[in-house]
C-alpha cells in the first residue's frame, strides 16, 4: 500500500524542477509491524527521444516500467496518480530511491526532503567547487594548528640553556628564499588545494 504525499509537497516539487515527480518504491517488510513498507523515489520525466522505451532505450538509467515488483504508483504535481504529463513525449525515469540516502518518510511529507533536492539540482561544477574549498578550509585550519604546534615546540628547544645556536650566513639565506619562491610560484593558497584545475 502506498503512501500518498500531500500535494504541497508535490506542487513544490514541481516548481523546483517540471519534470521530477514523487513515487512509491515498495520493498520488503523490515518488521512485522510496518504499515507501509517502501520509499519515496524521484522520477524525471525524459523526453522520448532522450529515454526511447524501456525496450529499446535510449539512456543507461532504469525507464520506471522496468522497476519491477517494487515499482508504485507516481503522483502528478497535485499529488494524485492520474499522469499529468504527455505520455506520449515523456517516460517516467528512474532517479532514486530517497530511503537509499537517509531522506525518511517524515522527511519527504513535511518537504525537508526538498532542499537537498535543490542541492542535487545544482550544476555538479558549483557542487565540486563548494566541496574543494570546504576542504581546503580544513586543511588550511589543520595546517595552521601544526604551524602552531611547531612554533611553539622550536621556541622551547631554541630557548633552552644547552642549545646550540645556528649560525646561518646571508648566501644561505638568499639559497634558501630562491627555493621557496619557485616553489611558490606552482602554488596558490593552501585553501585552493583541492580545487581542480580551471576553477
Amino acid at each position: 500500500m502506498a503512501l500518498y504525499p500531500p500535494e504541497a509537497i508535490c506542487q513544490k516539487l514541481y516548481t523546483l524542477h517540471p519534470y521530477l515527480r514523487l513515487a512509491w518504491h515498495v520493498r520488503e517488510r523490515q518488521n512485522p509491524d510496518e504499515i507501509n513498507p517502501g520509499d519515496f523515489a524521484i522520477i524525471q520525466l525524459y523526453h522520448v527521444k532522450d529515454a526511447g522505451t524501456p525496450d529499446n532505450p535510449n539512456t543507461y538509467l532504469l525507464h520506471w516500467a522496468e522497476a519491477g515488483e517494487g515499482r508504485g504508483p507516481i503522483f502528478n504535481r497535485k499529488g494524485g496518480t492520474r499522469p499529468d504529463w504527455p505520455e506520449d513525449l515523456r517516460r517516467p525515469i528512474y532517479v532514486a530511491s530517497l530511503g537509499e540516502y537517509g531522506i525518511t518518510k517524515d522527511m519527504v511529507m513535511s518537504g525537508e526532503f526538498l532542499e537537498i533536492v535543490k542541492y542535487w539540482l545544482r550544476p555538479s561544477r558549483v557542487r565540486l567547487e563548494e566541496n574543494a574549498r570546504a576542504m581546503g578550509k580544513e586543511l588550511k585550519s589543520k595546517a595552521a594548528d601544526i604551524a602552531g604546534e611547531q612554533t611553539d615546540y622550536l621556541w622551547y628547544e631554541a630557548n633552552k640553556s644547552d642549545a646550540d645556536r645556528i649560525i646561518m650566513t646571508r648566501e644561505d639565506g638568499k639559497e634558501a628564499m630562491a627555493v621557496w619562491a619557485a616553489q611558490k610560484k606552482f602554488s596558490s593558497k593552501l585553501e585552493d588545494y583541492y580545487l581542480p584545475p580551471g576553477l
